[in-house]
C-alpha cells in the first residue's frame, strides 16, 4: 500500500495539468492492480484512492479512475465515488470512470441508472464507455434500454449497437490479436 501511495503521488507530480493518459500511468496502474489483487489489498487501495476522485486536479481524478479500473471489483467500496465521477466536468474523467465501472460488473449494480444517463453524454467516447459498462453490469437492462430508445434518436447508433451486441471477451481477444 505504501508503494501504491508513493508511486501514485510521484505520477501525479510528474505530469502537468493537461488531462491525458500516458503509457507510464497505464503501465503503473496495471502493475499495481495485479499486485493488489494478488495480496488481497483491493479494499485498502479503494480507501486510499476513492477520495482522490474528488481531487482539485482533473488529471489526478482521471489517474485515480484508471487505477481503480485496474484493481477491479475487489475495490467495490469505490463504486459510489466512480458513479459520482460520471458527472465530472472533464470528459476524460467521465470516460475512465465508466470504464472502471465496467470492470466491476455486478459489483457495480447501483451504477445502472447513472450509466443510462451517461449514454447521452455530449462526448461520444463517454457515451460509448457507458454503453460498454452498462452491457457488462446488466446485459438485460442494456438490451431493453437499447430496444426502447432505438427509434427515438436519443442514442447514437454506435451506443445502441454496443448495448445490444458488445461482448467483452471477444473485444479482449481482438486486442490480443491486434498486438
Amino acid at each position: 500500500m505504501e508503494r501504491l501511495r508513493r508511486d501514485f503521488d510521484q505520477l501525479v507530480e510528474n505530469f502537468g495539468d493537461e488531462v491525458r493518459l500516458s503509457p507510464d500511468v497505464y503501465d503503473a496502474a496495471i502493475s499495481h492492480g495485479r499486485e493488489l489483487r494478488t495480496v488481497g489489498g483491493e479494499s485498502r487501495a479503494a480507501e486510499y484512492l476513492a477520495p482522490m476522485l474528488k481531487h482539485d486536479r482533473a488529471m489526478v481524478r482521471m489517474f485515480t479512475a484508471v487505477f481503480l479500473e485496474q484493481i477491479g471489483p475487489g475495490a467495490k467500496d469505490a463504486v459510489p465515488d466512480l458513479i459520482a465521477a460520471l458527472q465530472d466536468e472533464h470528459a476524460k474523467v467521465r470516460l475512465r470512470a465508466a470504464y472502471a465501472l465496467a470492470e466491476y460488473e455486478s459489483a457495480a449494480s447501483e451504477a445502472v441508472v447513472p450509466l443510462t444517463h451517461a449514454l447521452r453524454d455530449k462526448d461520444d467516447f463517454v457515451s460509448y464507455a457507458a454503453a460498454v459498462a452498462l452491457r457488462r453490469i446488466d446485459r438485460r437492462v442494456a438490451e431493453a434500454f437499447a430496444t426502447e430508445h432505438a427509434a427515438d434518436g436519443s442514442l447514437s447508433p454506435k451506443v445502441i449497437d454496443t448495448l445490444l451486441h458488445y461482448d467483452h471477451d471477444l473485444a479482449i481477444e481482438g486486442k490480443k490479436i491486434a498486438f
